[in-house]
């Protein structure tokens, strides 16, 4: 990719592989990232960048102009899912290999993480601080679903404010404009047990739970013009007490991905309708359907401040028009504008199709024009 000379282009690929490679040699699986932002926390302050970290664990930082103006929030987590798959190297020693780093995290979002630091460090060093700030908060427990857990919500109710947000996550360096929704439902099936030589005496919650998924697999998600089609995935299921016995339990954890219009209560009406269906023919049918975890979609207008500020900088650094797309996965520009009411744009390097995959990478050139095209937008509300 040809590259158009910019102010921000001091950052190289030595700097990318020295900041990342030390990302990633810091594990930081959800709940263990105490370390890793010790680390950011320090190297932001070393390059006199006022930088703290709060009582949740999430990293703060900030750059202030010398009048009051717009506040531009970078956001990305510090934490990664455990490695998984079959590896071929060490998830946290970073490899480079034909203009790649390999390793956890990577892309999601260590990448982003190195750029929006590297991004703070030169817009810090340029003098061209005249108005309003940057804020930066990489927070903890991202991956997890559970609300309660989460550090951006954490880091919203107690106070953080922006005009606007980029939202680090991989997207190839194009501008996505939302993520869709991610819920979780438990579901419980009841039977009766009895022996195994004859099940007729009793009533088998496991093929009850067949039954049940075989149904839900005929609901159709709803589409959207930018974030595509929602889905339904059964992640987890168990039951059972063995073989020589009709199961008297099973339940099963679905996950389902969802686009504007749809929520927790369509979802379990949906649900809810297949039981009373199957109700009709079984009266020993029992399901109960437990909500677990609910968040939403989230999409900003494509002629909003911060989407044009973020679409010239691509074309400033990177000599082509901005890519517009909606990521299918769920990401935290969700909290940001539902519950922060900040309009955020999700930005990064890195491919998505590499999150949570073993092997897992990012082309050191993105990581570095991704931090040249954050200075970019930092000059843009700063200068």
């Amino acid at each position: 990719m040809d590259t158009v000379e910019t102010p921000g282009d001091n950052i190289g690929h030595a700097e990318v592989i020295d900041l990342l490679g030390s990302l990633v040699a810091l594990p930081s699986i959800s709940g263990e990232e105490r370390e890793i932002a010790d680390f950011v926390q320090r190297w932001l302050r070393d390059r006199d960048i006022r930088s703290w970290i709060d009582a949740h664990g999430n990293v703060h930082a900030e750059v202030r102009g010398e009048k009051d103006g717009p506040i531009l929030l970078f956001n990305t987590h510090l934490d990664t899912v455990p490695p998984s798959g079959a590896w071929s190297s060490d998830p946290f020693q970073a490899v480079e290999r034909e203009g790649f780093l390999y390793g956890l995290g990577t892309a999601d979002t260590k990448g982003s993480l190195a750029a929006m630091m590297l991004a703070l460090q030169a817009i810090q060093q340029s003098g061209q601080l005249r108005t309003g700030a940057v804020s930066f908060v990489a927070v903890v427990q991202e991956e997890v679903s559970l609300r309660e857990a989460k550090g951006t919500l954490k880091a919203l109710a107690d106070g953080l404010q922006a005009d606007f947000a980029v939202c680090g996550e991989p997207t190839s360096l194009a501008v996505s404009l939302g993520c869709q929704g991610m819920l979780e439902v438990l579901i419980r099936t009841q039977g009766v047990p009895a022996h195994a030589s004859d099940p007729s005496r009793g009533v088998n919650a496991i093929e009850t739970m067949v039954t049940f998924l075989g149904e839900m697999r005929k609901i159709r998600p709803a589409t959207h013009p930018l974030l595509g089609s929602g889905a339904i995935n059964v992640g987890v299921i168990g039951g059972g007490v063995k073989s020589g016995v009709v199961a008297p339990n099973c339940e099963a954890r679905v996950g389902r991905f969802t686009v504007p219009g749809e929520t927790m209560q369509s979802f379990l009406g949906e649900l809810a309708m297949i039981r009373d269906d199957l109700a009709k023919t079984d009266a020993r049918l029992k399901v109960a359907l437990l909500p677990v975890y609910e968040s939403n979609s989230a999409v900003i207008p494509e002629d909003a401040l911060i989407v044009r500020l973020l679409s010239e900088a691509v074309r400033q650094v990177c000599g082509t028009p901005a890519t517009i797309i909606g990521s299918r996965h769920h990401d935290d520009s969700d909290f940001l504008m539902n519950d922060g009411g900040i309009p955020t744009v999700i930005f990064g390097p890195g491919d998505p199709a590499q999150a949570h995959m073993a092997d897992e990478h990012v082309a050191i050139e993105e990581v570095a024009l991704a931090s040249r095209i954050l200075q970019q937008v930092e000059q843009a509300v700063m200068a």
